[in-house]
């Protein structure tokens, strides 16, 4: 594995167990790791790896690396400190830090809010670690060996998850070893347990519920998962049709997250009339709302009350000190007054021009 952060690329040189840097200019030195395969914790010249393999670089400046002998997740600072993130001897277990195991670690990668995704090869999972070592199975059955199944969450498998990649708008992308294909996990947005009944369909990006039915149905449970960053949420929906007037009927006390406000992913403020300011979807909903933007490294630069009225949108100028921002990763804190109380969201999004 390779990264380039700083000025530098770091590779993780897998068969000298050590964590290494190249210059622009071609000059080689060790970042850490003393040789010999271990799994000491502490300088970067008394520390050890066992065969690393994935490196990545987080919004911080903070490294991470998939340590496959060791089934564990190194974490390494900007100067070099190794720690262990997650994991411990080799096995299956979530939970936190070296309660947590993993069985050949792979490829990894990591957010801008620090949570780490893992292809965990021999367990044939993808498993999410927290900033605090948090692990746990995000997708993916242990033990499959026959095909690889579509489905949320623990309803999919793989093969032998490999590789992983994540794009701009958050989506992650398994390379599958053993069934020779490309999977795509979709982080943000809504998904459903079951098929709705025919002619009706769930918006994965709104988490709306639409269409007309065709056929009868009996009185079903729906269970709607939403998916981002922070993890998961859920809530469940009764469902009927019955053919005479083809009326839903729903239990509007269990009712999903219908008209949640959604926050765009991408801003490229450039005047083309696209994305030119941040978009919060249903946020007219909500007019007693607040929204706090920060860049990477905590510093806020915008911050407004009743967005989306009045003109009150982020077109990349900074409320703080009115400069356009610089194109890079932002985070977002939104808090919003519902009818049953104030709820937040947070998140990132990414500005390009």
């Amino acid at each position: 594995g390779i990264v380039y952060a700083g000025g530098k690329f770091y590779i993780a040189d897998t068969f000298n167990n050590r964590i290494c840097s190249i210059t622009d200019d071609a000059a080689v030195s060790v970042f850490a790791g003393t040789g010999a395969a271990g799994t000491t914790d502490g300088d970067p010249q008394t520390a050890q790896f066992s065969k690393p393999i994935s490196i990545r670089v987080d919004a911080a400046g903070n490294f991470y690396v998939s340590d496959f002998n060791s089934n564990r997740i190194r974490k390494i600072t900007n100067t070099g400190t190794v720690s262990t993130l997650a994991g411990s001897s080799a096995g299956y277990a979530d939970g936190n830090g070296s309660s947590a195991k993993f069985n050949g670690p792979v490829g990894l990668v990591v957010e801008p809010s620090g949570i780490v995704y893992v292809a965990d090869f021999n367990n044939q999972l993808v498993r999410r670690i927290t900033p605090d070592g948090t692990v746990s199975t995000f997708a993916g059955v242990k033990g499959n060996t026959t095909a690889p199944v579509n489905g949320i969450g623990t309803q999919a498998t793989f093969g032998n998850p490999i590789g992983l990649a994540l794009d701009y708008i958050g989506d992650l992308y398994v390379e599958d070893a053993t069934f020779n294909d490309i999977r795509k996990i979709t982080i943000n947005g809504y998904s459903i347990d079951k098929a709705l009944p025919a002619g009706l369909n769930l918006d994965s990006s709104t988490g709306v519920i639409s269409g007309t039915p065709t056929v009868t149905s009996p009185l079903t449970t729906y269970t709607i998962t939403g998916n981002n960053q922070g993890g998961n949420s859920a809530a469940t929906v009764n469902i009927a049709v019955t053919m005479a007037s083809m009326v839903i009927a729903i239990n509007t006390a269990e009712a999903p997250i219908v008209g949640e406000p959604i926050v765009h992913q991408l801003l490229s403020p450039n005047g083309d009339g696209n994305n030119d300011v941040l978009a919060i979807e249903n946020i007219d909903q909500y007019p007693n709302n607040k929204v706090i933007i920060m860049d990477v490294n905590g510093g806020k630069v915008y911050e407004t009350a009743g967005y989306g009225s009045n003109g009150k949108t982020f077109d990349g100028h900074s409320s703080v000190t009115g400069k356009m921002q610089n194109p890079g990763t932002y985070f977002y804190q939104l808090e919003y007054a519902t009818s049953t109380g104030i709820k937040r969201k947070s998140g990132y999004f990414v500005i390009k021009y």
